[in-house]
């Protein structure tokens, strides 16, 4: 089934495609100007919020970065995602001006009203809050809402909220507003507006995706297990294994595999292969598999049998 995404209720989740990752975002406005999206976790790579000792964000380096369809995080998405992104009148105060100003961004991070639900007492607010989607998205308040992580790990982030002229706000690991010259690096959550128009996908997994088409979009597995080290070179081998809710399934057994380059062969489950390659780089000779699968839904498809891999030498 598909939609818009202005038929949207806050609190949807949305995937939206980075290089050949599929990442998790949630709807935390939906207005006539487009969805507003931000990330469910933090980019890996950190980035400073200016070079320089000022706090401000309007073209700061981070600013312009995150809107740079060339080389920066733009860039980064895929083409549906790209053509989807449309301007919206953010507010950010402006210490030159004592004001609070609005400038037109495809891409921007959280202000200090957002997460806090009110300014900081010197700094007039920036946007709308968003406690309540927050307590949607995480099911808690306060400073476990405002946690981010990595990937298994919580991070510092930065947000586009200066406490002075020369210090920016930023979450910590605990989810606590803090602030630090903008020089230093830390993590970003990136938040997207995606044009009214834009139709959506129902993934099937409780989340919708933007693939610009109007098809569900394929998720793939893929990976290389060392199995077990042998003296002897391995000449034949059987892999077991069992493809569950995967299509596309390709299979490869290496007894090379701890080289940089090494000779796989394929292999189907069951069936008996030859390991013609009798040459290695490493002290023992290394028996490994190599695998791909595809399926309709992030970790839905999955190989078993029992384990990951039976691989027996023959």
């Amino acid at each position: 089934m598909s939609l818009t995404i202005s038929q949207l209720v806050i609190g949807s989740k949305i995937r939206v495609q980075e290089g050949e990752d599929w990442v998790d975002y949630w709807v935390m406005e939906n207005d006539d100007a487009g969805a507003v999206i931000m990330r469910d976790k933090l980019l890996a790579d950190s980035q400073k919020r200016n070079t320089g000792n000022a706090a401000k964000w309007p073209d700061s380096p981070l600013d312009v970065w995150l809107n740079d369809s060339s080389e920066g995080f733009i860039s980064t998405l895929s083409t549906a995602a790209q053509n989807a992104l449309a301007l919206r009148n953010i507010e950010t105060y402006v210490f030159e001006n004592s004001a609070i100003q609005q400038i037109p961004r495809k891409v921007w991070i959280p202000s200090y009203m957002n997460l806090m639900g009110t300014g900081d007492g010197t700094i007039p607010a920036e946007g709308k809050d968003w406690s309540a989607q927050l307590y949607l998205i995480t099911g808690a308040w306060g400073n476990d809402a405002r946690k981010a992580m990595v990937t298994d790990t919580a991070g510092y982030w930065w947000t586009r909220t200066i406490k002075t002229q020369w210090l920016g706000y930023l979450v910590n690991t605990s989810g606590a507003l803090v602030d630090d010259n903008p020089k230093s690096g830390y993590k970003i959550r990136p938040v997207l507006n995606i044009a009214p128009t834009t139709v959506v996908v129902d993934a099937g997994d409780g989340a919708y995706a933007l693939t610009g088409d109007g098809n569900v979009p394929t998720y793939h597995i893929e990976a290389t297990e060392i199995v077990s080290k042998c003296v002897e070179r391995p000449v034949k081998a059987r892999v077991i294994y069992n493809a569950v809710d995967l299509t596309n399934v390709s299979v490869w057994v290496s007894n090379n595999a701890g080289d940089v380059e090494p000779v796989w062969v394929n292999a189907t489950s069951g069936n008996e292969v030859t390991l013609a390659n009798d040459a290695k780089t490493t002290d023992n000779w290394m028996l490994g598999v190599k695998y791909y699968g595809e399926c309709t839904a992030p970790n839905h498809g999955y190989f078993t049998e029992p384990e990951l891999f039976t691989v027996e030498v023959i």
